[in-house]
């Protein structure tokens, strides 16, 4: 009976986790356009994250779709096993002409990281225009 408990709740604890492929494919909670270049736009929200939290940002860069992704993943400890990578959150900037498009999605359970990356995606927006 005690294995079962475990494993009900080993399984349970890895359905919590969002893994980063699926929240990439989910549907963003905010998205704007904002006039400022993707590159210098995801660099400044990403200086000023990792600054604030004292935290690292993932960066992908595609140049070919002119695209930039900032994640913030983590290890998630469990009652029996590790979860490598949960995502909390993703956010992209998509060069279009000369606006970015940002879109940010998030797991839902962290969503004061989202409303903070949020607040400073607009302030490095504001900076660099």
């Amino acid at each position: 009976m005690r294995e079962t408990v475990l494993l009900v709740l080993a399984v349970a604890i890895m359905a919590c986790a969002t893994n980063l492929e699926d929240l990439r494919y989910s549907e963003p909670i905010r998205a704007d356009q904002f006039h400022a270049p993707h590159d210098r736009l995801a660099t400044c929200t990403k200086q000023r994250f990792d600054n604030q939290f004292l935290a690292q940002l993932q960066r992908w860069d595609d140049p070919a779709k002119q695209e930039i992704r900032l994640a913030m993943t983590t290890i998630m400890p469990g009652f029996l096993l590790t979860i490598q990578g949960a995502a909390l959150f993703d956010i992209r900037f998509l060069q279009h002409n000369s606006l970015t498009l940002v879109q940010l999605r998030s797991d839902g359970w962290y969503d004061r990281f989202s409303t903070d990356i949020w607040a400073i995606v607009e302030a490095c927006a504001k900076a660099g225009s």
